[in-house]
């Protein structure tokens, strides 16, 4: 009898440890769950749009998405203070790696950690929508229309010989009499016209003489006559609007850098000097 009751108590105490043996080993040791050993050892493999097959467990840190959502509730376990809590389902936790067929998640750095089958989060989901945009099913492009078929021109209508008319023959028209043709007078010559003066040159003005009046003059003080050492004409220019004959007087003067030959630029309208200016800056000479 007492060994009937020994062997039955052991019995009981035998289904109660496999019944809570799961439970009791993660909160004593933070061991996986059977779910998780099983799939700490499978392969995970994503198909993809092209046909190819791709390791979920050989991705790189920057192909994965840096959080998932569980599907189902999982156990964490804190290392350092070697307590439990559980993720509920529906949650989006922090994606830390793939262990196999697992994903290891978290809620912060350092803190709990918690395993589960990659299938229980929404981890498939989230791959197959990213590499389906990055390699789009290729759109078949339907080959373009033939042009249609010319039309052919209609044939020209023949007429019937009847419905043609004959031409008429011409009838010659009588010649008429002889005129005597009148002497012509002789028509007079013309007069050539007398040879008009050729027009007068457009800005004729001697532009070395308008510089040298006016330095004489003393329009500006930056130079005088005796300083000049050339006497040059520029042509014309076109500033602010208006058109101008240029000159230049080259005249020596004597600066920090030693004596240097320094050129100024007047501006000649109507033969007089309007505006003397140094010939880089455009700025006016006072």
């Amino acid at each position: 009898m007492k060994t009937l009751l020994f062997i039955s108590a052991l019995a009981a105490i035998g289904i109660l440890g496999y019944l809570a043996e799961p439970s009791l080993r993660f909160q004593l040791t933070g061991a996986s769950s059977m779910a998780e050993e099983l799939g700490r050892n499978q392969k995970v493999v994503l198909q993809l749009p092209s046909g190819e097959t791709m390791d979920l467990a050989k991705l790189k840190a920057e192909q994965l998405p840096t959080s998932v959502v569980l599907k189902t509730e999982v156990k964490a376990f804190d290392n350092a203070a070697h307590t439990t809590t559980n993720f509920q389902a529906g949650r989006h936790v922090n994606l830390v790696g793939i262990e196999g067929g697992n994903v290891v998640v978290s809620i912060d750095e350092g803190s709990y950690i918690g395993r589960a089958p990659v299938t229980d989060t929404n981890l498939i989901e989230q791959l197959s929508a990213k590499f389906s945009a990055a390699h789009p099913e290729p759109v078949e492009i339907p080959p373009a229309a033939e042009p249609p078929p010319a039309r052919k021109t209609s044939e020209p209508i023949q007429m019937e010989e009847s419905a043609v008319p004959e031409p008429t023959p011409a009838t010659m028209p009588e010649p008429a009499p002889a005129v005597e043709a009148s002497p012509v007078p002789d028509a007079p010559e013309p007069e050539m016209p007398a040879e008009s003066a050729p027009p007068a040159a457009v800005n004729s003005t001697d532009p070395v003489q308008a510089m040298q009046d006016s330095i004489k003059a003393a329009q500006i003080k930056e130079f005088t006559f005796e300083q000049v050492l050339e006497w040059n004409a520029a042509g014309e220019e076109t500033l602010d609007g208006e058109t101008y004959q240029t000159g230049l007087a080259t005249y020596k003067a004597v600066t920090v850098f030693g004596e240097k030959n320094i050129q100024a630029k007047a501006l000649i309208q109507g033969g007089k000097v309007k505006r003397w200016i140094w010939p880089k800056s455009g700025t006016d000479i006072k």
